[in-house]
């Protein structure tokens, strides 16, 4: 009869966060752009993001496991589809940009605090699904301390993939048994690094998924929940 192999992990010495959701706040993500839509459209914000989110389901619809595109193309392709579609006039190109203008102006939450006092104790690594053009603005602007800034741009591939994950890992000088992922995407921060053996905390800040176990409401819970695991 076969023994399954218990995975033995060591005291976690790093710490990969997810950024948007778990570092910074994206409730109103697509609100500012859908906003200035508005002004050159016959349809409100509100149907505007309802048009806007329908084909962004229809564009990243499993954009991880394909050839690589940084998030730009897609988000490229829907702005070309509503141009086309007559459901906002202008050039998607500065469609683009006004989007992306605004998603570098958001703000860290309110207990961003907790990371500069656990940066006392371990190697932090932030790992998002992001491109590299508003990333590094937000970080900086909302000096988020870190030891290594991994974008999918920059790996080439997207969260839950192996391969952004094994990068991050590598970042700090670590490996899969030192590390744990925390971030508020169930699939990519939370059941994604387990399949791959990576221990995970899912950080819920509206309490969505109480069904999932480790589990934290902030970043001031994420020490002592650590230290439980």
């Amino acid at each position: 009869m076969t023994t399954r192999r218990e995975e033995v992990f060591d005291v976690p010495d790093g710490i990969i966060f997810d950024l948007f959701g778990t570092l910074v706040r994206n409730e109103e993500l697509y609100t500012p752009i859908c906003t200035w839509m508005s002004n050159y459209s016959c349809m409100t914000a509100d149907e505007l993001k309802e048009v806007f989110l329908t084909l962004r389901e229809k564009h990243f619809n499993d954009y991880h496991n394909k050839s690589f595109a940084p998030e730009s193309y897609y988000y490229s392709r829907i702005f070309v589809d509503m141009v086309e579609q007559g459901v906002v006039k202008g050039d998607p190109e500065t469609l683009l940009e006004v989007m992306y203008e605004s998603f570098r102006a958001m703000q860290a939450y309110e207990d961003i605090d907790v990371l500069h006092r656990l940066h006392r104790d371990y190697r932090i690594c932030i790992v998002t699904n992001a491109d590299n053009s508003f990333v590094y603005p937000v970080v900086e602007k909302n000096q988020i301390p870190y030891d290594a800034l991994i974008t999918s741009e920059d790996a080439r591939s997207y969260k839950p993939s192996p391969g952004i994950f094994t990068l991050a890992i590598s970042s700090i000088g670590m490996t899969k048994n030192q590390v744990i992922v925390v971030g508020d995407s169930v699939q990519c921060d939370f059941l994604g690094p387990r399949e791959l053996g990576i221990r995970s905390i899912l950080i819920d800040r509206v309490d969505a998924h109480p069904e999932h176990s480790p589990r934290v409401m902030s970043l001031a819970e994420v020490n002592e929940m650590i230290s439980r695991i």
